[in-house]
């Protein structure tokens, strides 16, 4: 390793760190978003036996086990408070930065490819969901584990930790169907014959997986923006929704441009000299599919197909060493500074929400476990049950009994130990049945 080698091994990790918190690094101190809770409480509400066998137990279709666990070990060891979660999802984001990079330097051999791979994976504006909220932690494991099984693969494609990783991978969000793809894909780019005992032990699990969920589509337990609808019309829609965003846009791009994106992505596929980038881009076009197929959503669901795309221009920046790195650099921090206020007009809508519940119930005293409390007015939506689980998780007592009248009606109940009014999101105690003379 020349000299020039060594000092890039030792200042480009330094570099790409401090862009990486630069950009999102107030995500650590990002509060809970109202996803955090129902996520949490389905978490906490199952036994902790219940939570690894459900990981195992690929036919069962209920919920994302893997991000379940990660929710329910941070619960129990730090209870409702924000910065612990926030500080696992950075840890989260920090690995996967490392394996995009061990990746595009396994495939590619170039050091300095790599390192722009990791460059331009490290921050995209209209990821804002992944930096700042916690909600997302199933797709930050997802990647994690996802795309460890491909590093791993590539090294030992024997091992059966291949396995093991796409069932972590599938177990915390759908989208990593498309593993057993990827890895016969990346077989045909080295010119290898596939290791059939792995990759099939990865296709049975997906296949389990994937039958689970079309019999719940059939019982109609699936929510509805999760149903696919099989048509050239949906892929259009998704790939014109999505490919605006990855190209710093807000809107959607012509038909013409998304065709010669397309012809590009699969000329690259086909053309065998293109060496592993035929990988990348195959992988940037197979991945996404399930998420096509679905009502459009925030960019954060191409958090895992992203990592494809920062090697195809990670890559070329690559071939003109520091100088293109430096270029990349100076590029994509002009990109940010124009595009995350936009990308991040999201977090003013709900980032309050759950810490004002906590700080004004907070007030109350709990009188008992398993406390009665009628809610007589409030501004939180009718069929939303974050006022329960939020209160639930924050006293840690699953017995805890909220009755609001906006909700579920009158009471046909007359004790309460507590009437409160939550209107406007500011806490007033009408009355408290049990003793008359507490006060908060």
């Amino acid at each position: 390793m020349g000299l020039r080698s060594r000092i890039l091994a030792v200042a480009f990790p330094a570099i790409l760190l401090s862009y990486l918190l630069f950009w999102a690094g107030r995500g650590l101190a990002s509060p809970f978003f109202p996803d955090d809770m129902m996520n949490l409480y389905t978490a906490w509400d199952r036994p902790v036996w219940r939570l690894f066998l459900d990981l195992i137990s690929v036919w069962n279709n209920d919920y994302r086990a893997l991000g379940a666990i990660l929710y329910r070990i941070v619960y129990e060891a730090f209870g409702l408070h924000p910065f612990p979660y926030r500080l696992l999802c950075f840890g989260l984001l920090i690995l996967n930065v490392w394996l995009v990079y061990r990746l595009a330097l396994a495939l590619s051999g170039n050091e300095y490819g790599a390192w722009g791979t990791a460059l331009v994976f490290a921050y995209h504006p209209y990821l804002s969901d992944i930096y700042m909220s916690t909600a997302t932690i199933y797709d930050v494991a997802c990647f994690a584990t996802f795309w460890g099984a491909v590093l791993v693969y590539c090294h030992r494609p024997s091992h059966w930790g291949v396995v093991g990783l796409g069932l972590l991978a599938m177990g915390s969000k759908e989208i990593a169907l498309s593993l057993p793809v990827v890895l016969v894909g990346l077989d045909v780019v080295l010119g290898r014959r596939p290791a059939w005992k792995i990759v099939g032990g990865v296709t049975a699990i997906g296949l389990t997986m994937a039958a689970a969920k079309v019999a719940a589509m059939g019982r109609g337990t699936v929510v509805s923006e999760y149903v696919p609808e099989f048509s050239i019309g949906t892929l259009v829609r998704g790939w014109e929704h999505y490919w605006g965003m990855l190209l710093y846009e807000r809107w959607s791009q012509p038909v013409l441009v998304n065709g010669i994106v397309l012809a590009g992505l699969v000329g690259i596929v086909l053309v065998k000299r293109a060496g592993w980038a035929r990988l990348a881009a195959f992988a940037f076009l197979a991945i996404p599919l399930p998420v096509l197929l679905i009502a459009p959503r925030s960019f954060y669901v191409y958090y895992l197909p992203y990592a494809a795309w920062a090697m195809l221009w990670g890559s070329l920046a690559g071939r003109f060493r520091t100088p293109g790195l430096a270029l990349v650099l100076v590029i994509l921090s002009l990109l940010n500074w124009r595009h995350r206020p936009w990308a991040e007009q999201w977090i003013a809508q709900d980032n309050w929400k759950v810490t004002r519940m906590v700080e004004e119930f907070g007030r109350l005293k709990p009188i008992r476990a398993g406390e009665r409390i009628l809610v007589m007015d409030d501004s939180i939506p009718s069929d939303d049950w974050i006022l329960l689980t939020t209160l639930r998780l924050a006293r840690g007592d699953r017995e805890l009994q909220v009755w609001r009248i906006r909700q579920l009606g009158p009471p046909e109940e007359k004790d309460w130990d507590r009437r409160v009014d939550f209107k406007d999101w500011r806490l007033r105690e009408i009355g408290n049945d049990a003793n008359r003379n507490h006060r908060p």
